[in-house]
């Protein structure tokens, strides 16, 4: 055979192998339930799936409403990724009624990951401001990605999933995951050197889905405007809180997109406090596998820009860490 027939022959042979190779995971249906777990998937899963985001960004995960085309989606999916009915309380009975052969990986059960009580602590949860902080009967708090350490447990059990279901492509896999894993470390020590200029200034959240954030950077959290998501304040709580606000000098009422902010805005002009917003979803931010890195950026710049006293350090806005 000529030589250049050879390296014809050659090259279609590669054409082919890599071919097969992504067949696979082209063919795999991978599921994420919410944007931040959606995130994670996508750095996973960089350059061999494209996951599906079954909430909008802007939907709340506690009571969200599926919709025709979002229950084919479940039924269609080959893998979905949620943190499980502490969170996504709506989803329990779609998925066990329509996943079918599907492999559901519920992510708060992941071993490694460190729960927050939602009443245990007082001070972070809302119970010392006068509230009822046992509206969740006990329930650990299920906004486990707000924690980095957390987020790399998450990472480890996508990529766990995704080579068990597609072992033709672990090295990408393991390549990816060793990339995301070294950007949220990178995001982590970033975040301490930032956040420790105002970690002990106290500031107020719409609810209280920010413990992990709370915990793993020493923040000064005193209280929450309602305990669950859509619960309007009662007038007894609103005093309290008012009363909270004064004694304790809260600098800053952080609100969330998804929620109303009225009340927070009342409070805010009659005590004469800032308002910021947190978002613990990312919303309006570009998909990519550096998404979770940004969202988390995202939210320490707004803590530092209502909580900073005299201090002009900023967060940096692009991806953080290396690339591999």
């Amino acid at each position: 055979m000529p030589p250049l027939k050879i390296i014809a022959a050659i090259t279609a042979l590669f054409i082919v192998m890599a071919h097969s190779t992504y067949a696979t995971a082209k063919e795999l249906k991978v599921v994420a339930s919410i944007r931040p777990i959606y995130a994670l998937v996508l750095a996973v899963g960089d350059g061999i799936i494209t996951p599906q985001l079954l909430m909008p960004e802007t939907a709340s995960a506690h009571d969200f409403q599926l919709k025709a085309s979002d229950a084919k989606m479940i039924e269609n999916s080959d893998i979905i990724f949620w943190v499980g009915p502490e969170m996504e309380k709506s989803l329990s009975k779609s998925i066990a009624t329509l996943a079918g052969d599907a492999r559901v990986v519920a992510l708060m059960n992941e071993p490694a990951i460190s729960p927050i009580p939602y009443d245990a602590n007082p001070d972070e949860s809302g119970g010392s401001d006068g509230h009822d902080a046992h509206d969740h009967d006990g329930q650990n708090d299920p906004h486990i990605w707000l924690a980095t350490g957390n987020a790399m447990v998450i990472v480890d059990a996508i990529a766990k999933t995704l080579i068990a279901a597609d072992p033709d492509n672990r090295g990408i896999y393991e390549k990816n995951t060793h990339v995301a894993k070294n950007r949220i470390k990178s995001l982590r020590r970033q975040m301490i050197k930032f956040l420790r200029a105002i970690k002990d200034v106290p500031f107020v959240t719409q609810h209280d889905g920010f413990s992990y954030l709370v915990r793993e950077f020493g923040l000064n959290q005193r209280g929450n405007i309602v305990n669950i998501q859509g619960s309007d304040a009662g007038a007894r709580h609103i005093v309290e809180l008012k009363k909270l606000i004064k004694n304790e000098q809260i600098k800053c009422i952080f609100t969330e997109p998804q929620m109303t902010s009225q009340m927070a805005k009342s409070i805010s002009m009659d005590m004469g406090v800032r308002l910021g917003e947190l978002d613990a979803m990312g919303v309006g931010l570009d998909e990519s596998p550096t998404l979770y890195v940004r969202i988390m950026q995202k939210n320490a710049r707004a803590l530092l820009k209502c909580l900073k006293l005299d201090t002009q350090q900023t967060i940096p806005s692009g991806p953080s860490g290396p690339a591999g």
